[in-house]
């Protein structure tokens, strides 16, 4: 029976979004979907005669949002169907069933399949169990019947553990990595598709790891980057190491630096860093110290880069001592670096999920207004 399917897309949940078509348009090369914002939802389901599924896929952040038109959803058009997907519904699916028809945890590409199917023989499958994605050539990145474009997944999944984050939840099991014969593909299908000049980003959790071979695998990024610029040509541009992706401060080499000059656009560069103090870093897992960020920080400057450093201010456990060491790490690096400042907040999933902010104090504080108007700074750090 062909029935309406609708994916919700709005800006947080875009590149989740596009995945999941993706998928969806190889599971069900026939079939007809529809993609709409969350304001547009309910006048798009009064167009509608035949049953329909909703697809959301939302992170913790607009949780709220996302229950709210679920419930406006059910009570308006009480046969709709609703599924959801994400960084939420994986940690926290018994709170979305109370909302939703099914929700899944971990990866969707293949539950997809089986959600639309339950969907069509009148069935509500309820948890679902997302299957790891052994294999990311498998699915292209970009749909080809919704035109939606974006950075490329190139690695799923992360080598660390880090105590705030959900991603070891979300993508569990080994790291994989997309092969560059795909990326380039997928890169050709938006330059044919778009005719014009294209800008090529990246998501990773950490652009040092691509084809990790156990150290920084440099042949494997210079193949990527050499194979992904022979498709776009020299009036394309290519980011790496910048926003939706970053550096792992203690994987950054000349090597790696002269790479990036040779292939790359991007006139900044991301580092995480998330504390100036060495015993915050070890308590929240993370591989890299202060000195590792300093020295990526001065190798990446003196070749010329904007350095934007990655900091969370309202970690559990800070002290006087950890405190007073993030001070002075912003105070002697201010008009060196930009400061991209992120609230904790505990992510359900992440190790660090039932900790609380700690008080940001009145010292640190009077510091980072002190260079908002230097433009040093931006995000949130309250």
């Amino acid at each position: 029976m062909q029935t309406s399917i609708i994916f919700v897309r709005e800006k947080r949940n875009k590149h989740s979004i596009r995945v999941i078509a993706a998928a969806f348009e190889q599971h069900f090369p026939d079939r007809d979907y529809t993609v709409c914002a969350p304001e547009d939802l309910l006048a798009s389901l009064k167009s509608i005669s035949a049953r329909a599924l909703i697809l959301c896929s939302f992170n913790t952040s607009k949780v709220e949002e996302y229950f709210t038109l679920a419930d406006v959803v059910k009570l308006s058009f009480p046969k709709v169907v609703l599924a959801c997907g994400g960084p939420h519904p994986t940690a926290r699916s018994a709170d979305c069933l109370q909302h939703f028809d099914m929700a899944c945890v971990g990866e969707g590409e293949l539950a997809i399949k089986d959600i639309v199917a339950a969907f069509d023989r009148g069935e509500s499958l309820g948890l679902v169990i997302g299957k790891s994605l052994d294999d990311l050539d498998r699915f292209p990145v970009f749909p080809r019947r919704f035109m939606q474009f974006g950075p490329i997944e190139i690695t799923r999944g992360c080598p660390g553990r880090c105590h705030y984050c959900q991603t070891p939840q979300l993508f569990q099991g080994k790291v994989r990595h997309r092969s560059v014969d795909a990326i380039v593909a997928d890169v050709e299908f938006c330059l044919h598709s778009k005719r014009r000049q294209m800008d090529v980003r990246f998501i990773t959790s950490d652009a040092t790891f691509y084809e990790y071979n156990g150290a920084v695998n440099l042949a494997g990024i210079e193949t990527l980057l050499s194979g992904v610029r022979n498709a776009v040509g020299a009036d394309g541009r290519i980011f790496y190491g910048s926003f939706p992706s970053e550096f792992d401060p203690s994987r950054v080499s000349p090597e790696l630096v002269e790479l990036m000059k040779r292939y790359c656009d991007n006139s900044t560069v991301v580092i995480g860093l998330q504390s100036g103090s060495d015993k915050l870093l070890k308590l929240m897992n993370r591989r890299a110290t202060v000195d590792d960020a300093e020295r990526a920080a001065t190798l990446l400057t003196n070749a010329g880069y904007d350095v934007v450093i990655d900091l969370i201010f309202g970690l559990p456990y800070e002290d006087d001592k950890s405190l007073a060491d993030t001070i002075r790490w912003i105070d002697a690096w201010k008009q060196k670096v930009t400061i991209h400042a992120h609230p904790f907040f505990p992510m359900p999933g992440s190790a660090w999920e039932h900790e609380q902010p700690s008080k940001v104090p009145e010292q640190l504080l009077r510091l980072l207004r002190s260079i908002e108007g230097s433009g040093k700074i931006f995000g949130k750090y309250l």
